[in-house]
C-alpha cells in the first residue's frame, strides 16, 4: 500500500539533496579554487577549463559533453566585463574579469570579492 505523505517526503528530500550537491559542487567555487592561486595573475581560458576538468574528475563529478559551455556560462555570470552579468545587476557577484591578448583570453578571481561570496555562502575560503 502506497502512503502519499512518505512519498511526498522522499521527494523532499531528493530536491534538498540535489540542491546541497549543487551548492556542494558550484562551476563558480570551482573556478574560484582554479583561478585562487594565481593571485593577481590571471589565467589563459583554455587551461582554465582544462584545470577545472582535472579538479572535477579528481572530486569524481561528472563532466558534461557541454562542459567547455557550462564553465563559460558561470564564468559569463560572475565576470564584471560580461553582457550577462551586466545584464544580472548583481554587483556583488562581480567575481571574475577577463582580458583578451590577440587571440587569447584571460580569466581572473577578484580575491576580495570571492571571498565575501564564498562566506555568503558558507564555504568561506
Amino acid at each position: 500500500m502506497d502512503d502519499p505523505l512518505e512519498d511526498l517526503y522522499q521527494e523532499a528530500l531528493a530536491a534538498s539533496r540535489e540542491k546541497l550537491w549543487r551548492r556542494e559542487n558550484s562551476y563558480v567555487a570551482d573556478l574560484i579554487e582554479v583561478l585562487w592561486p594565481n593571485g593577481k595573475h590571471d589565467l589563459s581560458r583554455r587551461k582554465t577549463i582544462d584545470s577545472m576538468e582535472v579538479l572535477r574528475c579528481a572530486k569524481r563529478l561528472s563532466v558534461p559533453n557541454t562542459f567547455e559551455q557550462t564553465v563559460q556560462s558561470a564564468f559569463n555570470q560572475h565576470c564584471i566585463h560580461s553582457p550577462v552579468f551586466k545584464r544580472r545587476n548583481a554587483p556583488a557577484d562581480g567575481l571574475f574579469s577577463s582580458r583578451r591578448t590577440g587571440n587569447g583570453t584571460y580569466w581572473i578571481v577578484h580575491h576580495e570579492r570571492a571571498t565575501s561570496w564564498l562566506k555568503a555562502k558558507n564555504r568561506a575560503k
